[in-house]
Formats: structure tokens, sequence, C-alpha cells
């Protein structure tokens, strides 16, 4: 069985590879590493596998994904996407007055 016949079904290319969703708990844990210790984490995943080994997670498929989060979060630090709801709200406020 193929990855596009998982549903007995075959999809479309563009949609059989489409992301994964991460669960909000990878996204909560994985943003309060990165806002604790940013100077840490890098965009390379490997490093921010070494990182959280130290954390002493009993998990490996935990492990993973927050390494994995961390380094796109950090990516998108570095591009300058990240702008999170309170500040923007903040911006909007200050732009107004």
């Amino acid at each position: 069985m193929g990855r596009n016949e998982t549903f007995g079904f075959n999809l479309p290319r563009e949609l059989s590879y489409m992301g994964r969703i991460k669960t909000a708990q990878v996204k909560s844990l994985g943003k309060d590493f990165v806002k604790a210790y940013p100077d840490r984490f890098t965009t390379d995943f490997d490093k921010n596998k070494e990182i959280l080994a130290t954390a002493q997670m009993k998990s490996k498929w935990l492990k993973n994904r927050l390494a994995g989060y961390t380094a796109k979060l950090m990516k998108q630090k570095a591009r300058g996407v990240i702008i999170t709801a309170p500040q923007k709200q903040e911006e909007e406020k200050k732009e107004e007055t």
C-alpha cells in the first residue's frame, strides 16, 4: 500500500505531501523553550535535539517533534515572521492614537 493509498483511494499529488499538524503540547512547549532559552536554540534540528536531550525527556517522539518545531521557530524568527497576537494588537492601538 503506497502513501497515496492510505484511505483506499489515490489523492492528488499536492495533497498527499501536505505538512503534518503539530499538537498543542508541542507548540506550547516549543514556544516556551524558545522564550526561555533564545540563545541556545538554532535552526539546526540535530543541535536542538542535543539541547533537548539535557531536558531528560522520556519520550523520543516528543523530543524529536520539539527539536523540529524549535528549528522552525528559529528560522521564522531569523526571517522576522513571528509576531505574536498581543504585540500585534498593541501596535495597532499605538497607530490609532
